[in-house]
């Protein structure tokens, strides 16, 4: 019985030691920062349905300094100003309020869109809720932008 023991000690004490599994969270790197200079210019947009490839509208963005903008929707009479918050490989833009000649009823609305580069486009998410009543959803939709030459 001793010797059961004495062995089965050895062994253990011998045995090769696992090596942690080395930390690659430390060593990701992840997508680079956006900049208001990545964001300036003419951007040519269009909306997309959310859970489909129907296009529900066009829109151009006008962007000087990459942190405010103009924007055009098809269909609508007036630019609609814009601003941007940059936050990581992120952006985030936020409407003034505008009247949607597009929409029934006319209503006074606001948007936010989240998009983040991929692939020399900006793709991302937009939320329409009426200018009133911020926490509102009138629409849902997927975005999608191409720098124009």
């Amino acid at each position: 019985m001793k010797k059961a023991i004495l062995l089965a000690t050895v062994l253990f004490a011998c045995a090769k030691k696992d090596e942690p599994a080395p930390d690659t969270a430390a060593t990701a790197v992840g997508p680079p920062a956006l900049t208001a200079a990545d964001l300036a210019g003419t951007w040519n947009g269009t909306a997309l349905a959310e859970n489909s490839d129907s296009v529900l509208f066009k829109f151009t963005v006008w962007s000087p300094t990459g942190t405010d903008a103009k924007t055009l929707v098809e269909g609508q009479k007036d630019t609609v100003a814009v601003t941007h918050m940059i936050s990581g490989d992120s952006v985030v833009a936020t409407s003034a309020a505008y009247k949607d000649q597009t929409m029934p009823g006319k209503p006074t609305v606001m948007f936010r869109a989240v998009g983040r580069m991929m692939g020399g486009k900006i793709v991302g998410t937009s939320t329409v809720m009426l200018a009133s009543k911020p926490d509102s959803v009138l629409a849902r939709t997927r975005v999608e932008l191409t720098k124009a030459p």
